[in-house]
Parts: structure tokens; sequence; C-alpha cells
């Protein structure tokens, strides 16, 4: 399809393949079931949209105003152009040590690290960076050397240098209970 269609009703799609290059605005459903589906222009859809077919290539931009139920194996998506991921975990401790050791940060845009303290013995954390995932090679991120976490406190640690490795390092002065998060965006 090369032009532009607007239809007011239900639309399904069950053909082998389908390649729209103009612009198509539906009013209410529409399902998609064929084999594959290539999207070089855009598609407004003011209802649900249902795609279960095998792949689904969208170059262009679609737009629907209702519910989406996608079917296949598997789904990347990208939010504005970028891809945001997100970790976290809980340590109870007495031994100083790393949290995420050698999270690659090689493809983020802006990534930071979320440091809270949920006991009452303050500690301190470092961020570090890396070229390459070894030891003897991190460096602390002079910004955010030796950050105190005071007691039930929070600490963020904007990831802001270059690299292609980081890690939170951990100094504790007794047993404590905390939470390590980090959040990534993506290229």
């Amino acid at each position: 399809m090369a032009g532009s269609v607007t239809v007011g009703n239900a639309v399904t799609i069950a053909n082998n393949s389908l390649t729209v290059a103009g612009s198509v605005t539906v009013g209410n459903a529409v399902t998609i079931a064929n084999d594959s589906l290539t999207v070089a222009g855009s598609v407004t859809v003011g209802n649900a949209v249902t795609i279960a077919n095998d792949s689904l290539t969208v170059a262009g931009s679609v737009t629907v105003g209702n519910a989406v139920t996608i079917a296949n194996d598997t789904l990347t998506a990208l939010i504005s152009g970028y891809a945001f991921t997100s970790g976290s975990v809980a340590i109870t401790t007495s031994t100083s040590s790393i949290a995420f050791d050698n999270l690659d940060i090689s493809s983020i845009r802006e990534g930071s690290f979320f440091v809270h303290n949920v006991g009452s013995t303050p500690f301190t954390v470092s961020l570090e960076i890396s070229p390459i995932a070894d030891d003897a090679y991190y460096a602390v991120d002079p910004s955010y050397a030796s950050q105190l976490v005071g007691a039930n406190a929070n600490v963020l640690l904007a990831i802001t240098k270059l690299g292609n490795y980081a890690r939170v390092r951990y100094s504790l002065l007794g047993q404590n209970t905390f939470q390590v998060f980090y959040n990534v965006q993506g290229s």
C-alpha cells in the first residue's frame, strides 16, 4: 500500500505480508496476524491494536489511542528513542565490598546509582569507572569519592564520566542494611 487509507470500522489483517509506505488511519480496532508487517509510513489507531505476527518492523510511527496487545515472542521498545534499564540489590553485611561490579555502561547516554541506607549506621560509597572489566583499571570518580550515606538517608551518584564499566564501592563501619539501584538510559 503506497497511498492513504482511512477506515471507520474494525480492520483485520491476516495475509502473508503487508507493507505500508503511506499512512493508515483507523477509527476502531486493528488485528494484525500476518507473518510479517513493515511500516515505513504512519499508522494511527483510535482503539485497540492486537499484534500476533512473527515479526513487526516499524520505521515510521504508530499512534494508538487505546490498548495494544502484543503476542510476539520478543519485544524491543524504544521510548522517545532511548531504551531504559534498571536494577537493584539489597545488601546486609558488615564487610566492605562492591555493588554492580563491571556494570557495562558503554552504550548509555545517562545513568545513575541510587544508594538507600535502611540501617542506622552511616557508611561511605564511591563511584568507580573503568575502561575494561579489570580491578586494576578502576578509578574513583572524584565527584563521588567517599560520599557519606547517613542513617536512613539516600545518596545519588550520577554517571557523568566516559568509560566502559562502572561500579559502586561501599565502605562500612559495622553491620548495615542498604539498597543500591542503577538506572540507565541507552542509545
